[in-house]
């Protein structure tokens, strides 16, 4: 399994649950912040490349240079520090260990 960090901004047209449909595709994710999400994909779906263009259509723009902005990033789950509630630290810790176990 893969945990990775996203972070999408979405067209003004496009609602919270149109990005939730495309998370849909991955074993668990948690929204924290309105633009901001933790996403746990199985092995077969870690190709960050193939969550790029499902997410491409709801994102501003197509690209930097129409104001676009998306972040993919692969997340370390073993190492973490800061301020969350409660509910985000439990999943972080649960998707930290389905990704130990998986490795």
């Amino acid at each position: 399994m893969i945990l990775f960090h996203l972070y999408i901004r979405p067209k003004k047209s496009v609602k919270a649950s149109d990005v939730e449909v495309v998370l849909s595709h991955a074993v668990d994710w948690l929204r924290y912040d309105p633009n901001l999400f933790l996403v746990l994909a199985n092995d077969e779906d870690k190709d960050l490349q193939n969550w790029r263009k499902r997410l491409m259509p709801l994102c501003e723009g197509d690209g930097l240079e129409t104001n676009g902005r998306m972040l993919i990033w692969e997340v370390c789950p073993y190492r973490y520090d800061g301020f969350l509630p409660k509910n985000a630290w439990t999943w972080f810790r649960n998707a930290s260990k389905r990704v130990n176990d998986s490795e």
